[in-house]
């Protein structure tokens, strides 16, 4: 089982807002260790539609080279293990950190979404393609000043982020030589996916002009597991040899269930990274599962697979 989808996925970003800011929180212990200090946590509420109260919490650190920096933690009181956390996240970053500073060498490169860019950045001090979102994929959407202020700022060169979104949305053969070509070895690059991610959809469609085949669906909490899992199926297999899904638990109860819409996006690489069920049958060519988190996958790290003679 994976974390419950988080509360700012594209669908439904216009029915929250921040309700409370609580800056300068006490540190305490924040139940994970990071590769730089923590010099200011804020902690964000957001309410929204059904009584939905979510805390977000943002950590300041200074880089290597004395600038300031952020990134999205989920700290508790006391560090639990994964079975027993009520939010496991933070308890799923911190093992998937583990991983790759057990990977990592003085040349390695990490290419994710911005958000889990910070996170590597910040709890393993590992170099990453881009840690800033670029203003454009957030322009006008509800919590674009949020997100603003919780990054950071928007990135000076969007470049880099837009690249990203565009490798992302082309199907895996094609994006892995078109990165390979920007990023020519000896270079070691590294592919990060989150579940979450698909909660920044509409940021990659933004950046990449690509509409991502992708449809989702609500699924109530019933108290009958099997029966629920079987009815997901069933909406699945709705798209015929299309059928490529992947389901996530949701705060409150339920689950939401994703579906690639047509056999093309099965292909993309976006799709193939993240834990939908033929990804899982089917390895990514061109590249090596170095490490996946055991609960639902949540996040996977793929190394990709150098061409050099």
């Amino acid at each position: 089982m994976m974390p419950s989808t988080p509360w700012w996925h594209r669908h439904f970003d216009p029915l929250y807002e921040v309700v409370e800011v609580k800056d300068r929180v006490p540190l305490g212990d924040l139940g994970f260790s990071s590769h730089y200090p923590v010099e200011r946590l804020t902690t964000y509420r957001v309410g929204g539609a059904q009584g939905l109260d979510v805390p977000l919490s943002v950590a300041e650190y200074r880089n290597e080279d004395g600038i300031v920096e952020h990134a999205t933690v989920y700290p508790q009181q006391k560090q639990v293990n994964i079975a027993s956390a009520s939010n496991p996240r933070m308890a799923l970053w911190t093992t998937a950190s583990e991983a790759i500073a057990k990977h990592a060498s003085s040349d390695a490169l990490y290419l994710t979404w911005w958000d889990n860019a910070q996170r590597i950045h910040f709890l393993t001090g590992e170099a990453t393609w881009s840690r800033l979102p670029a203003e454009e994929s957030l322009k006008d959407l509800p919590l674009a000043g949020f997100w603003k202020e919780a990054a950071g700022h928007f990135a000076e060169d969007p470049e880099p982020e837009r690249d990203l979104a565009r490798w992302l949305t082309m199907d895996a053969e094609s994006a892995l030589k078109a990165l390979r070509s920007r990023l020519p070895n000896p270079k070691s690059i590294y592919l990060l996916a989150c579940v979450d991610d698909l909660a920044r959809l509409g940021e990659i469609e933004r950046l990449s002009g690509v509409s991502i085949p992708l449809e989702v669906r609500y699924f109530p909490e019933a108290s009958d597991l099997h029966a629920q899992i079987k009815e997901v199926r069933r909406w699945a297999n709705e798209k015929g040899e299309a059928a490529n899904y992947l389901v996530q638990p949701v705060t409150g109860g339920g689950v939401r269930a994703w579906r690639v819409t047509n056999p093309e996006g099965s292909n993309l690489l976006l799709i193939r990274l993240l834990p939908f069920s033929k990804s899982l049958e089917t390895p990514l060519e061109g590249t090596r599962l170095v490490y996946q988190s055991h609960w639902g996958a949540y996040i996977s790290l793929h190394e990709v697979i150098s061409t050099a003679p």
